[in-house]
This record gives structure tokens, sequence and C-alpha cells, in this order.
């Protein structure tokens, strides 16, 4: 005996899932892309290593990908990710990772503008 399905509500899309760029492989991705072998339309990339994997970025946008950037302004508040590569992002607070006190009125921090 056959069972009949009866949905009650619309069939739920497919949940997308996003391969995140790490700090290195981003070579082997390339080739993969090249290939036609990469399974994935959707990309996260850190925006401390933006600037070495500038060309995985480019061919992923011309072939159509969603390419999602991120800012990693929660690394910045951490002591051990500031003191990493995030330190030197245009965004970063020059000095030493953000406390609550650099949002507060009496600073004159603005990551937004930078």
């Amino acid at each position: 005996m056959l069972a009949t399905v009866h949905f009650l509500y619309p069939q739920p899309s497919v949940i997308g899932g996003f391969l995140r760029v790490g700090h290195t492989g981003h070579r082997r991705l390339e080739a993969l892309h090249a290939a036609g072998k990469l399974n994935f339309n959707r990309f996260v990339f850190d925006a401390a290593n933006i600037v070495k994997q500038i060309e995985l970025l480019k061919a992923l946008t011309a072939s159509g990908c969603e390419v999602v950037l991120d800012p990693q302004f929660a690394e910045m508040a951490v002591v051990g990710k500031f003191e990493s590569s995030v330190s030197r992002l245009p965004w970063a607070n020059p000095n030493a990772p953000w406390k609550a006190s650099d949002f507060g009125r009496e600073s004159n921090l603005d990551p937004a503008r930078r």
C-alpha cells in the first residue's frame, strides 16, 4: 500500500548553504571553480583575507555566485583575534581591541566611516 502525502502548507524551500572561504585553501577553490567542480554558489569571505583572495572573489562574482563579506566586527573586540590580521583592517581601532566605551557619546570612533 502506498501512502499519499498531503501538505497542509506549501513545501519549504531548500535552505541555502554558504561556504566560508578560510585564510588558506583559496587557490584550491579557484582550481575547483575553474574546473567546474565547485558545487557551491554562496560564499563568505573574511575582510582580513580579501586582498590575497581577490581573484577568487572576482571569478565567483563573474559566474553569478552570491558573495558575502564578513567585516569581522566581533573579532575586533577579542584580544586574541584582534592581534591577528583583523587589527590591520581600516575600520579597526588602531590601538587595542574595541571596548564598549569606544562607542559611547564621548568617543570619536566612527568605524562605519572608515
